[in-house]
Protein backbone atom coordinates (compact mmCIF):
# COMPACT_ATOMS: atom_id res chain seq x y z
CA UNK A 1 0.00 0.00 0.00
CA UNK A 2 1.56 3.27 -1.20
CA UNK A 3 1.01 6.58 0.80
CA UNK A 4 -1.38 8.15 -1.62
CA UNK A 5 -3.67 5.22 -0.66
CA UNK A 6 -3.18 5.78 3.10
CA UNK A 7 -3.88 9.96 2.37
CA UNK A 8 -7.18 8.61 0.51
CA UNK A 9 -8.19 6.58 3.72
CA UNK A 10 -7.28 9.22 6.04
CA UNK A 11 -9.39 11.91 3.66
CA UNK A 12 -12.38 9.29 3.73
CA UNK A 13 -12.43 8.69 7.31
CA UNK A 14 -12.81 12.16 8.32
CA UNK A 15 -15.55 12.65 5.99
CA UNK A 16 -17.18 9.81 7.62
CA UNK A 17 -16.37 11.30 11.12
CA UNK A 18 -17.88 14.83 9.96
CA UNK A 19 -20.90 12.66 8.56
CA UNK A 20 -22.14 10.82 11.29
CA UNK A 21 -21.71 14.08 13.50
CA UNK A 22 -24.36 15.51 11.11
CA UNK A 23 -27.01 12.77 12.32
CA UNK A 24 -27.73 14.69 15.38
CA UNK A 25 -28.68 18.60 15.18
CA UNK A 26 -28.16 19.55 18.27
CA UNK A 27 -25.09 17.56 18.82
CA UNK A 28 -23.08 21.48 18.28
CA UNK A 29 -25.60 23.45 17.64
CA UNK A 30 -28.02 24.29 14.64
CA UNK A 31 -25.26 26.91 13.12
CA UNK A 32 -22.96 23.77 12.77
CA UNK A 33 -25.19 21.56 11.81
CA UNK A 34 -25.87 23.75 9.01
CA UNK A 35 -22.81 25.06 8.37
CA UNK A 36 -21.04 21.95 8.47
CA UNK A 37 -23.20 20.11 6.25
CA UNK A 38 -22.12 22.52 3.62
CA UNK A 39 -18.41 21.76 4.14
CA UNK A 40 -18.92 18.31 3.98
CA UNK A 41 -21.05 19.04 0.56
CA UNK A 42 -17.39 20.79 -0.30
CA UNK A 43 -15.12 17.68 0.98
CA UNK A 44 -17.27 15.30 -0.69
CA UNK A 45 -16.90 17.12 -3.82
CA UNK A 46 -13.76 17.01 -3.55
CA UNK A 47 -13.08 13.64 -3.33
CA UNK A 48 -15.02 13.19 -6.56
CA UNK A 49 -12.14 14.94 -8.18
CA UNK A 50 -9.55 12.91 -6.70
CA UNK A 51 -11.62 10.12 -8.15
CA UNK A 52 -12.74 11.44 -11.25
CA UNK A 53 -10.16 8.96 -13.33
CA UNK A 54 -11.93 6.07 -11.63
CA UNK A 55 -15.94 7.53 -12.65
CA UNK A 56 -14.72 7.91 -16.45
CA UNK A 57 -13.09 4.73 -16.87
CA UNK A 58 -16.40 2.86 -14.90
CA UNK A 59 -18.64 4.98 -16.83
CA UNK A 60 -17.08 3.78 -20.33
CA UNK A 61 -17.44 0.45 -19.37
CA UNK A 62 -20.48 0.01 -16.75
CA UNK A 63 -21.78 -2.22 -19.47
CA UNK A 64 -19.10 -4.36 -20.68
CA UNK A 65 -18.38 -7.62 -19.48
CA UNK A 66 -14.66 -7.02 -18.94
CA UNK A 67 -15.19 -4.91 -15.77
CA UNK A 68 -15.59 -6.66 -12.20
CA UNK A 69 -19.15 -7.25 -11.10
CA UNK A 70 -17.71 -5.68 -7.71
CA UNK A 71 -16.35 -2.79 -9.74
CA UNK A 72 -19.77 -1.94 -11.16
CA UNK A 73 -21.72 -2.51 -7.62
CA UNK A 74 -19.19 0.01 -6.08
CA UNK A 75 -19.71 2.18 -9.22
CA UNK A 76 -23.66 2.65 -8.46
CA UNK A 77 -22.97 3.07 -4.98
CA UNK A 78 -20.60 5.74 -5.24
CA UNK A 79 -23.61 7.45 -8.24
CA UNK A 80 -26.54 7.00 -5.77
CA UNK A 81 -23.97 8.64 -3.65
CA UNK A 82 -23.86 11.90 -5.89
CA UNK A 83 -27.58 11.93 -5.83
CA UNK A 84 -27.68 11.52 -1.78
CA UNK A 85 -25.83 14.42 -1.41
CA UNK A 86 -27.01 16.82 -4.17
CA UNK A 87 -30.74 15.77 -2.28
CA UNK A 88 -29.08 16.71 0.95
CA UNK A 89 -27.70 19.82 -0.18
CA UNK A 90 -30.98 20.92 -1.97
CA UNK A 91 -32.93 20.01 1.01
CA UNK A 92 -30.49 21.41 3.55
CA UNK A 93 -30.99 24.65 2.08
CA UNK A 94 -34.91 24.16 1.97
CA UNK A 95 -35.15 23.42 5.48
CA UNK A 96 -32.35 25.96 6.76
CA UNK A 97 -33.80 28.07 9.81
CA UNK A 98 -29.88 29.75 10.52
CA UNK A 99 -28.18 30.70 7.80
CA UNK A 100 -30.42 30.66 5.08
CA UNK A 101 -33.12 31.06 6.88
CA UNK A 102 -35.80 29.52 5.04
CA UNK A 103 -38.22 26.97 6.95
CA UNK A 104 -39.54 24.72 4.20
CA UNK A 105 -42.32 22.30 4.58
CA UNK A 106 -42.66 18.88 5.49
CA UNK A 107 -41.86 17.49 2.25
CA UNK A 108 -38.03 18.46 2.29
CA UNK A 109 -37.57 17.38 6.01
CA UNK A 110 -38.46 13.89 4.72
CA UNK A 111 -36.35 14.10 2.15
CA UNK A 112 -33.54 15.22 4.03
CA UNK A 113 -33.96 13.12 6.77
CA UNK A 114 -34.85 9.43 4.51
CA UNK A 115 -31.98 10.54 2.45
CA UNK A 116 -29.30 11.02 5.45
CA UNK A 117 -30.41 7.62 6.50
CA UNK A 118 -29.91 5.62 2.91
CA UNK A 119 -26.55 7.39 3.00
CA UNK A 120 -25.13 5.39 5.52
CA UNK A 121 -26.62 2.48 4.07
CA UNK A 122 -24.67 3.47 1.30
CA UNK A 123 -21.44 4.14 3.36
CA UNK A 124 -21.76 1.31 5.64
CA UNK A 125 -21.98 -0.85 2.08
CA UNK A 126 -19.12 0.70 0.28
CA UNK A 127 -16.49 0.39 3.39
CA UNK A 128 -17.78 -2.87 3.59
CA UNK A 129 -16.75 -3.71 0.42
CA UNK A 130 -13.24 -2.13 0.61
CA UNK A 131 -12.73 -3.92 4.16
CA UNK A 132 -10.20 -6.13 3.77
CA UNK A 133 -8.00 -2.98 1.90
CA UNK A 134 -8.75 -0.93 4.92
CA UNK A 135 -7.73 -3.96 7.35
CA UNK A 136 -3.92 -3.78 5.62
CA UNK A 137 -3.50 -0.54 5.75
CA UNK A 138 -4.56 -0.18 9.76
CA UNK A 139 -2.45 -3.27 10.43
CA UNK A 140 0.41 -2.13 8.41
CA UNK A 141 0.73 0.70 10.95
CA UNK A 142 0.38 -1.51 14.09
CA UNK A 143 3.23 -3.71 13.11
CA UNK A 144 3.90 -7.29 13.76
CA UNK A 145 1.51 -7.81 16.83
CA UNK A 146 -0.98 -9.90 15.40
CA UNK A 147 -2.72 -11.72 18.62
CA UNK A 148 -2.79 -8.73 20.03
CA UNK A 149 -4.64 -7.10 16.67
CA UNK A 150 -7.02 -10.31 16.87
CA UNK A 151 -7.72 -9.68 20.22
CA UNK A 152 -8.80 -6.05 19.76
CA UNK A 153 -10.20 -6.76 16.49
CA UNK A 154 -13.08 -9.07 17.97
CA UNK A 155 -13.90 -6.79 20.96
CA UNK A 156 -13.92 -3.91 18.73
CA UNK A 157 -16.34 -5.78 16.56
CA UNK A 158 -18.26 -7.50 19.17
CA UNK A 159 -18.61 -3.72 21.19
CA UNK A 160 -19.50 -1.62 17.71
CA UNK A 161 -21.96 -4.63 16.69
CA UNK A 162 -24.07 -4.68 19.86
CA UNK A 163 -23.64 -1.34 20.42
CA UNK A 164 -25.17 -0.39 17.05
CA UNK A 165 -27.89 -2.82 17.63
CA UNK A 166 -28.68 -1.00 20.24
CA UNK A 167 -28.73 2.32 18.88
CA UNK A 168 -30.94 1.21 16.05
CA UNK A 169 -33.85 0.35 18.16
CA UNK A 170 -33.49 3.14 20.57
CA UNK A 171 -32.47 6.24 17.80
CA UNK A 172 -34.72 7.73 15.39
CA UNK A 173 -32.58 6.08 12.59
CA UNK A 174 -35.40 3.26 11.50
CA UNK A 175 -38.38 5.83 11.55
CA UNK A 176 -36.14 8.11 8.99
CA UNK A 177 -35.88 4.76 6.84
CA UNK A 178 -39.92 4.37 7.15
CA UNK A 179 -40.54 7.54 6.46
CA UNK A 180 -40.89 7.76 2.48
CA UNK A 181 -43.33 4.82 2.94
CA UNK A 182 -45.31 6.22 6.00
CA UNK A 183 -48.04 9.03 6.35
CA UNK A 184 -47.25 9.28 10.37
CA UNK A 185 -43.98 9.10 10.55
CA UNK A 186 -42.87 12.60 9.66
CA UNK A 187 -45.47 13.99 11.82
CA UNK A 188 -45.02 11.66 14.83
CA UNK A 189 -41.37 13.02 14.33
CA UNK A 190 -41.87 16.53 14.16
CA UNK A 191 -44.18 16.65 17.65
CA UNK A 192 -41.11 14.79 19.36
CA UNK A 193 -38.29 17.01 17.90
CA UNK A 194 -40.89 20.49 18.66
CA UNK A 195 -40.84 18.98 22.87
CA UNK A 196 -37.35 17.86 22.51
CA UNK A 197 -35.23 20.40 20.92
CA UNK A 198 -33.79 22.90 23.07
CA UNK A 199 -34.16 26.70 21.77
CA UNK A 200 -31.30 28.13 24.00
CA UNK A 201 -28.27 26.83 23.52
CA UNK A 202 -27.11 27.03 26.64
CA UNK A 203 -30.02 23.91 27.37
CA UNK A 204 -27.37 21.95 25.44
CA UNK A 205 -25.60 20.61 28.02
CA UNK A 206 -29.19 19.84 30.47
CA UNK A 207 -30.06 17.32 27.16
CA UNK A 208 -26.94 15.28 27.21
CA UNK A 209 -26.15 15.85 24.35
CA UNK A 210 -22.70 15.11 23.38
CA UNK A 211 -20.80 14.98 19.72
CA UNK A 212 -18.83 12.45 20.86
CA UNK A 213 -21.49 10.61 21.94
CA UNK A 214 -23.13 10.96 18.29
CA UNK A 215 -20.45 9.89 16.77
CA UNK A 216 -19.70 6.51 18.22
CA UNK A 217 -24.02 5.96 17.78
CA UNK A 218 -24.61 6.20 14.51
CA UNK A 219 -20.47 5.10 13.81
CA UNK A 220 -21.90 1.92 15.32
CA UNK A 221 -24.86 1.95 13.17
CA UNK A 222 -22.79 2.04 10.10
CA UNK A 223 -20.63 -0.56 11.31
CA UNK A 224 -23.92 -2.84 11.31
CA UNK A 225 -23.93 -2.22 7.26
CA UNK A 226 -20.18 -2.36 7.17
CA UNK A 227 -20.12 -6.07 9.10
CA UNK A 228 -22.80 -7.59 6.97
CA UNK A 229 -21.62 -6.59 3.79
CA UNK A 230 -18.22 -7.90 5.24
CA UNK A 231 -19.69 -11.03 5.95
CA UNK A 232 -22.21 -11.30 2.74
CA UNK A 233 -18.81 -11.01 0.39
CA UNK A 234 -16.92 -13.52 2.40
CA UNK A 235 -19.56 -15.93 2.01
CA UNK A 236 -20.06 -15.48 -1.22
CA UNK A 237 -15.73 -15.82 -2.31
CA UNK A 238 -16.34 -18.88 -0.25
CA UNK A 239 -19.37 -20.28 -2.06
CA UNK A 240 -17.16 -19.36 -5.41
CA UNK A 241 -14.51 -20.98 -3.90
CA UNK A 242 -16.12 -24.41 -3.40
CA UNK A 243 -17.62 -24.42 -6.65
Amino acid sequence: MNHKTTYKLVFDAVMALLLVLMYNKNAVSMEFHELAGLVLLGIFLIHIFFNYRYFFHCTQRIFGKSLPVKTKAGYVLSLFSCIGIILMAISSVMISKTLFNIHGSNIWKTVHLSTAAALLIILGIHVGMHYQMIKKVVTKHLGNHRKIQKTLAVALTIGMLSFGLYNLATTQYLRWVSMPFSNSGLQELSHKEDRTEPRDPNLLQQTGISPLYTVLQYASILFVFVFLTKETEKTIMKRKRNT
